[in-house]
């Protein structure tokens, strides 16, 4: 269950960051 857990935090994290550089693409142009 640990190491499930931790995958999930890792997934969880890439995805919040896509979605800052996406916010950050959007408030450049």
């Amino acid at each position: 269950i640990d190491s499930h857990f931790e995958a999930r935090r890792k997934e969880e994290e890439e995805l919040v960051a896509l979605k800052e550089r996406i916010e950050k693409r959007r408030a450049e142009r």
